[in-house]
């Protein structure tokens, strides 16, 4: 027991640093045993302190117990093996919820907790390689090499940026308030910034030879210092940015600024693909309910907003101006067409016309019946100038045109007016129309499918049930209900508030348009996770993305919580676990910016630099900086053994 023990513990101390990693995320939410992660880190496992060797191959006799005892015998002939199995263990348990929806994506849980779990032992690589190559103190290269991984891990296969460090203290807002400057990796780095001054403070490294060379004796009390007052100078910068939003906020109060009302609804139903029609009809009946329960609310909301496609249907629009551009196609009937599947039919603009007009009717007709403007998460259907659709999953905008009777006495080309997809429109009584970007691989689009044979049955389901991707952000212009003013939404869809550079790419482009948005908006379906883990951690990245662009955030969640966020990231009002109600969200309209969006130029002649975006680079260049050396180490390396063998010989 005591070999198995010795050979195995980097492992356990890796294991019990990810234990804790796991308690301190949402929902458990210990948070600030956070800062004991990478205090084990860098006091344990990036000096190498543990008087581990590498172990031998063990002969066994029987070809029992030899494959009985091959995984340990493959994981415990090496550090990074042992670092990757403790890695992969915390992202099974954290990622578990993503078995639910279907048997099949058990293997894409596999996969990715196989993935994910790299980044561990290559945080260790890189922080090795600063120290020991590079000269700097572990206490400082630990959170360049953290930094590094995060900055990583949000950009490759689309980015998966989940229960980072940061999102330990996500609702914690005195400590996360530097995100504003350094984005989310700014309060990782933070995080690893006081956990290895304290892990390097607490257990310093004496005079003994650690690797063979001889070390300086730390200063263990300089070192825990300097941990609380960079822990201390971040709440304090926390607490001052607080007194400030609320100062404006109280300002606004003061001269007469109305908040915005918005109605999100919220359904706890959970559900496996594929989903029963008798379970969709009962969804959307549920949801139907919730709007009138709204609409029936004395006071009134000047929107009220359904999940992500919880609302029945298609929305029918054109991608270009009919006014402007040519008819490619000759007029043509569907008759004959509905043996094709969606990606090769076409259809006349006569007919898309036509239904454009009745849909668009039986829209507003909702709207009037329920007095309010409505947002509605559901699909739409893109017809191109050849007549060829495609399907989106969309956020439609669909305005008060009044009663029933003034609903259908809109004129055709009010009905067909279709610029949904530009980024704004002075006219609050249009439809609006902002379709998903960031797609969920194998869950919206198979990857290189166009590369499959004609023949496959494969290709002709992906057809069926692959989306298009939106052509870039818009905003929605909302009227107050006392018609006193209007505020701008920039929306955005599920898993697109995961990576947080999408958000602000957005914002950046629809600023460029002169076109700066009032609130964010998420709408998102989480009905397939069972109200677990995913939920919390989909929060808190809602959060940050609230912080880092100084906007509040409102989310309507299907199997989730719909909440709202202010600008300075506090969950201000929040729908209960697993119910079904409709969460009252009262936005203050607070318009600051960030500090890390520096403006440069004047006179009109501008441009905004993003603190965050150098962040990231930083970390890259860490990262390359890193491998190369790492490289060269290795090269140096080859050449003395065998200038040594030479010698010998």
């Amino acid at each position: 027991m005591k070999k198995l023990w010795k050979r195995l513990l980097p492992f356990w101390i890796a294991f019990l640093s990810m234990a804790i990693y796991f308690v301190s995320e949402p929902p458990i939410s210990l948070r600030y045993t956070i800062f004991v992660v990478p205090a084990i880190w860098s006091a344990f496992l990036v000096p190498n302190r543990l008087g581990w060797t590498p172990a031998a191959r063990v002969k066994r006799r029987g070809w029992f117990r030899r494959v009985a005892f091959a995984p340990l015998d493959f994981f415990s002939r090496g550090e990074y093996r042992q670092f990757w199995l403790a890695s992969c263990l915390f992202w099974l348990a954290t990622l578990s919820w993503v078995r639910y929806p279907h048997p099949a994506t058990t293997l894409g849980w596999i996969a990715l907790s196989c993935y994910l779990a790299c980044y561990f032992p290559l945080f260790i690589f890189q922080t090795r390689i600063l120290n020991k190559v590079l000269r700097a103190p572990i206490w400082l290269a630990a959170p360049f090499s953290w930094l590094s991984v995060e900055a990583l891990r949000n950009v490759v296969f689309g980015g998966f940026s989940f229960a980072g460090l940061s999102h330990a203290l996500y609702d914690c807002p005195k400590f996360i308030q530097i995100a504003d400057f350094f984005g989310e990796y700014g309060v990782g780095t933070a995080i690893a910034l006081v956990g290895s001054l304290l892990g390097c403070g607490l257990f310093p490294l004496d005079g003994a030879a650690v690797d063979g060379k001889p070390r300086k004796r730390a200063s263990g009390t300089r070192l825990v210092s300097l941990a609380l007052i960079v822990a201390l100078a971040n709440y304090l910068y926390g607490a001052a940015t607080l007194s400030r939003l609320d100062a404006l906020e109280n300002e606004g109060a003061t001269h007469g600024a109305r908040p915005a009302r918005l109605a999100l609804l919220q359904c706890g139903t959970t559900y496996r693909f594929p989903v029963p029609d008798a379970l969709t009809k009962q969804i959307e009946d549920v949801y139907l309910s919730l709007a009138k329960e709204a609409s029936d609310d004395p006071e009134g909301y000047d929107v009220i907003v359904w999940p992500e496609g919880t609302y029945p249907g298609f929305f029918v629009d054109f991608c270009y101006d009919p006014k402007t551009t040519p008819e490619t196609t000759p007029v043509r009937d569907t008759v004959g067409d509905e043996g094709l599947r969606p990606s090769e039919r076409r259809f006349s603009r006569q007919w898309i016309a036509r239904r454009m007009r009745s849909d668009r009717l039986y829209y507003a007709n909702l709207t009037a019946r329920l007095k309010t403007p409505a947002l509605l998460g559901m699909a739409s259907a893109v017809f191109d100038e050849e007549g060829k659709e495609t399907s989106h999953n969309a956020l439609i905008y669909v305005p008060y045109f009044g009663s029933e009777k003034e609903s259908a006495a809109l004129d055709a080309e009010t009905l067909e007016y279709a610029p949904t997809s530009s980024y704004d429109d002075p006219n609050d009584r249009v439809f609006r129309r902002y379709d998903k970007v960031a797609l969920v691989m194998f869950g919206e689009y198979i990857p290189l499918a166009q590369f499959l044979p004609d023949g496959w049955k494969l290709k002709a389901v992906c057809a069926d049930v692959a989306l298009g991707r939106g052509r870039g952000p818009s905003s929605f212009r909302v009227p107050a209900r006392d018609g006193s003013q209007s505020y701008r939404v920039a929306p955005h869809i599920c898993f697109e508030s995961v990576v947080p550079e999408f958000v602000a790419n957005q914002l950046e482009e629809l600023r460029k348009a002169n076109v700066d948005p009032d609130i964010l908006m998420n709408v998102s379906n989480d009905g397939w996770f069972r109200n677990g883990r995913e939920t919390d951690l989909h929060l808190a990245t809602m959060v940050f993305r609230a912080i880092e662009n100084r906007r509040p955030l409102v989310t309507a969640t299907h199997g989730g919580f719909s909440a709202y966020v202010d600008a300075a990231g506090r969950v201000r009002a929040k729908g209960k676990r697993g119910e079904t109600e409709v969460v009252d969200a009262r936005v203050a309209i607070v318009k600051t910016h960030p500090l890390g969006l520096v403006k440069i130029g004047r006179d009109g002649d501008f441009r905004y630099l993003s603190v965050p975006k150098i962040t990231r680079c930083v970390g890259f260049a860490v990262f390359f900086v890193c491998a190369a050396a790492g490289l060269v180490l290795s090269l140096t390396r080859r050449k003395s053994a065998s200038n040594a063998g030479r010698s010998e010989s």
